[in-house]
């Protein structure tokens, strides 16, 4: 038990940490929080950066090309949270609808046609990952464009820790840690971006943010499902389920009230309902073992 939280702190808080911490330069130091483009270049580079730090702490630095096909997960979010960071800067809060395609045009070209993957060898794989990763793009953006921060840093870090546990469950540590990583950072995000929101810019997180975090979970659940060695196997939409919390976000502008809390609450209890769901039978079949 200490040696795992011994793991968790090395592996998921340090990378939180670190990225909390290069994230509170550009939300609080005065010369930077004026400029909502930096906040949402800071994000776009810090969500995918702490599963890259995880990465490094687990296994060290990946090698060009890697050793093996899965070791390209890293490589794929720091190339991420940089186009993420680029387009930032490119546009700015200026046209984030050409933005966001041409984000996701690019992010999904590059996903389909460069990276090997087990399985992912043929056209129409290489066409399906390309898909995911452009779509992941486009809906992350439209999140975001949503102008709700802290509310959607919140929703993030719930779908992180429950797609963490679900990679936990098929037995893919490096991973589920990458995954708390990412949570964890969402959650700095989400504090950080509270403190002293009336006096800053609108529109602190854009397409930027959305590119780079986009990038880093899907091609999460993606490499989740394909090395997935959980003893039955885990069915591919509860993968899925995992990250979909944040999508209610896209149903506020047009609920009541009553119907904004309640998609919240739905945003936030989706991915815990898969959490608890994969904690039991994890300890069910924890017990089965025992005896």
């Amino acid at each position: 038990m200490d040696a795992m939280i011994e793991q968790a702190m090395w592996a998921v808080g340090m990378p939180a940490a670190i990225c909390a911490g290069l994230l509170a330069l550009a939300l609080f130091v005065p010369a930077f929080r004026r400029h909502a483009v930096l906040a949402d270049a800071a994000c776009a580079l810090c969500l995918p950066l702490a599963a890259f730090i995880t990465f490094i702490v687990e296994k060290g630095l990946p090698t060009l090309p890697p050793e093996q096909k899965w070791l390209i997960l890293p490589w794929t979010f720091l190339a991420g949270g940089m186009l993420g960071a680029g387009v930032s800067g490119a546009f700015g809060t200026r046209s984030p609808s050409v933005a966001s395609v041409i984000a996701a045009a690019i992010a999904g070209g590059v996903a389909g046609w460069l990276l090997v993957l087990p399985d992912l060898d043929g056209l129409d794989a290489r066409i399906t990952l390309g898909l995911q990763v452009g779509i992941g793009v486009l809906v992350m953006a439209a999140i975001m464009r949503q102008a709700r921060p802290v509310l959607t840093c919140t929703l993030i870090w719930g779908a992180g820790a429950a797609l963490s546990l679900t990679l936990l469950a098929s037995s893919n540590i490096t991973l589920s840690l990458a995954a708390g990583a990412i949570s964890a950072t969402a959650a700095a995000a989400a504090i950080l971006l509270s403190i002293g929101a009336k006096s800053a810019p609108q529109g602190r997180l854009g397409v930027g943010a959305a590119t780079g975090l986009a990038c880093a979970l899907v091609m999460l659940v993606v490499i989740g499902v394909r090395y997935d060695n959980s003893w039955d196997g885990i069915p591919q939409w509860r993968w899925w389920m995992c990250i979909a919390g944040p999508c209610v976000m896209l149903i506020l502008p047009f609920a009541t009230t009553k119907g904004r809390v309640a998609a919240v609450l739905v945003g936030g209890l989706l991915p815990a309902a898969v959490t608890a769901w994969l904690a039991i039978e994890m300890v069910q079949d924890a017990m089965d073992v025992g005896f």
